[in-house]
């Protein structure tokens, strides 16, 4: 009887491992698959970014503490995107 508990709860600790393992690669295929989608919304974010810059920019252009901080902004985006 107790051979028969041994045996039991080694299969049981088995299977628990191998679902274990499952769960562990469908998180690591979610967690690329999301990775890669995050990766290719980046450029249409700078895009949309930079042209509401440009619209700000037309908007109030003739404000010269306007014209700076919309520079500044545009110095940094470049500068995250290049890094």
């Amino acid at each position: 009887m107790r051979n028969e508990n041994k045996i039991s709860g080694l299969i049981n600790t088995i299977i628990l491992i191998f679902l274990f393992f499952i769960l562990i690669l469908i998180g690591q295929y979610l967690m690329e698959t999301t990775a890669f989608v995050s990766i290719l919304t980046i450029p249409q974010e700078i895009s949309i970014g930079l042209s509401k810059l440009q619209l700000i920019n037309q908007t109030y252009g003739n404000n010269p503490l306007i014209q700076n901080i919309i520079y500044r902004a545009q110095s940094n985006i470049t500068a995250i995107v290049n890094s």
